[in-house]
């Protein structure tokens, strides 16, 4: 079951525009505004609230100064 739906999102996001892909993960991720700390592959953290996804798919985050910072690769915690 694991390995069909992994075939069929590979599948989706290989042979069909991105933003769909972006638009289905987007609706099932947590809500927009949900509280995240994002720990980067370079020791640095951030914490800020979950706005969405950039078109090319890298998380989208609204610090607390008000700025939105897009993260491409990081550990990704709820807080």
């Amino acid at each position: 079951m694991l390995a069909d739906n992994f075939a069929r999102w590979l599948h989706l996001w290989r042979n069909t525009p991105l933003d769909n892909v972006l638009r289905a993960w987007d609706a099932a991720a947590h809500r927009h505004g949900s509280a995240l700390s994002v720990h980067q592959p370079d020791g640095g953290k951030l914490d800020g609230l979950y706005v969405g996804l950039e078109p090319d798919g890298a998380l989208r985050l609204r610090l607390a100064d008000g700025q939105i910072r897009a993260i491409h690769a990081a550990d990704v915690f709820l807080i």
